[in-house]
């Protein structure tokens, strides 16, 4: 009972800090749609202006024009790639929220693993050996930190490498 107690409210924590990763991830995408667009858009214009400076043609309003379109995408393709990089950000920081209550949901959930299993075993009169259960679950508890941390690390990095 004690595990449930623990496990459940953590579960609909996590499940909560996940939702809004998931709505950023495609928002993300979405914007990167957005930037695809703007640059195609962009070097169909720079073909076009391209065909008229080798048609000869001598309507500087016609480039002009075309030039003016050019420098809006590119403004359009920058402020999305903005947007993209706050989106970035707050994923990152999202990610190491859910990294760390994951890290605290495993220090809450892995002291009561061992009474668990022998609770259990005790069921359905299998052998018991407390002692051997118990250590076993250090064991797996102490590699489930090691985890843990590699992850933290792992999101710590990536939040540097966006912010280059």
């Amino acid at each position: 009972m004690n595990f449930t107690k623990v496990v459940m409210p953590a579960f609909l924590e996590l499940t909560l800090m996940r939702t809004p990763l998931v709505n950023r991830k495609q928002q993300i995408a979405m914007i990167q749609g957005y930037m695809d667009s703007a640059l195609a858009e962009h070097r169909a214009l720079v073909q076009l202006m391209k065909q008229h400076v080798i048609s000869g043609s001598s309507d500087s309003a016609a480039m002009e024009r075309l030039q003016a379109q050019a420098r809006n995408e590119l403004e359009m393709h920058n402020r999305h790639a903005d947007q993209q990089r706050d989106l970035f950000d707050d994923q990152n920081e999202g990610l190491a929220l859910l990294s760390a209550k994951l890290g605290e949901t495993l220090e809450k959930t892995s002291a009561l693993l061992p009474e668990v299993l022998l609770s259990a075993r005790r069921d359905l009169e299998l052998p018991l050996n407390d002692a051997e259960y118990h250590r076993l679950s250090a064991e797996q508890v102490q590699a489930a930190r090691i985890v843990m941390q590699d992850v933290q690390s792992f999101i710590e990095t990536i939040g540097k490498d966006n912010t280059k």
